[in-house]
């Protein structure tokens, strides 16, 4: 997880931000219109990581790329936060890699779909007997048949702060528009002529470079030999416990742009551990 992603962040845009990029590109349309086609796209799984049981994903390198993930803000729980802060309205938020499901979860808990709040309740509530895939398939349906008009403001504000891979809302664009081709993320293959638009909104990006994959970053070897020390230790030590003390000792040793965040530490822990269960 992360506290904070910069506007100058080399791997993310912001909803917000790609739909003013591309509606400058698209002179008939407008920015709440292309956030409006971001959402509807997010809602059909067009930024979803791929399927943990992907046949050409043996190793779960592409899953596990970064690249991958949606990364949305969501409020910390009362009880994660210092007492002090614990009355604050809104409540401090971390980043984390999700899917549609996840953000389709967090909306609603925080009350942010759009519509009637109640109604959303007896779709998604976790007591009546529909399965929970079902629910979330009517949700979805629902979802991408909503005009972005009929959410609150609010719910907007959320929807504008989440960010997309650029390298993933690249290869979305690309299937969409030949006119969109190097909008966001020049490393992503298109026709001979691509357009020569800097990417979204960092200006100082660096020449093209491998995809950030996990395995890559510095800090890995060695929080693949503290895991196998602390597991021995303590084998009852829960496995999200686990990854956040691997993450602080990560970020002591090495820089944070070495370290991968926990949720991705954690993801990883079985792997590591051999195959152990998470707790």
């Amino acid at each position: 997880m992360s506290k904070y992603i910069s506007p100058l962040d080399d791997m993310y845009i912001r909803f917000d931000a790609a739909a003013e990029v591309l509606a400058r590109a698209h002179q008939l349309s407008t920015p709440e219109g292309m956030l409006e086609m971001l959402t509807i796209a997010m809602w059909q799984g067009a930024f979803n990581p791929p399927s943990q049981f992907e046949l050409n994903d043996f190793d779960h390198s592409t899953r596990d790329d970064p690249e991958n993930w949606l990364c949305i803000p969501i409020p910390m729980h009362a009880s994660m936060l210092p007492e002090a802060q614990r009355s604050l309205k809104p409540r401090p938020v971390e980043f984390f890699e999700v899917g549609r499901s996840s953000v389709l979860s967090v909306m609603h808990c925080e009350g942010l779909l759009p519509g009637d709040q109640t109604s959303w309740n007896t779709l998604l509530d976790h007591r009546n007997r529909v399965p929970t895939q079902q629910k979330e398939n009517d949700a979805f349906a629902a979802l991408i048949q909503t005009p972005l008009r009929d959410y609150s403001a609010e719910s907007l504000r959320y929807l504008r702060g989440l960010f997309v891979p650029r390298r993933l809302l690249q290869k979305w664009l690309n299937r969409r528009s030949n006119a969109f081709y190097g909008i966001i993320d020049l490393r992503v293959a298109g026709p001979p002529h691509r357009s020569t638009n800097q990417p979204a909104n960092d200006v100082e990006r660096t020449a093209t470079r491998p995809a950030r994959g996990r395995p890559s970053l510095p800090a890995w070897d060695s929080i693949k030999v503290w895991a196998q020390k602390l597991n021995a230790e303590n084998p009852k030590m829960p496995r999200k416990r686990l990854a956040g003390l691997l993450y602080e000792k990560a970020l002591e040793k090495f820089g944070k742009s070495a370290v991968p965040n926990e949720t991705t530490i954690l993801r990883q822990l079985s792997r590591i551990l051999n195959g152990s269960d998470h707790n």
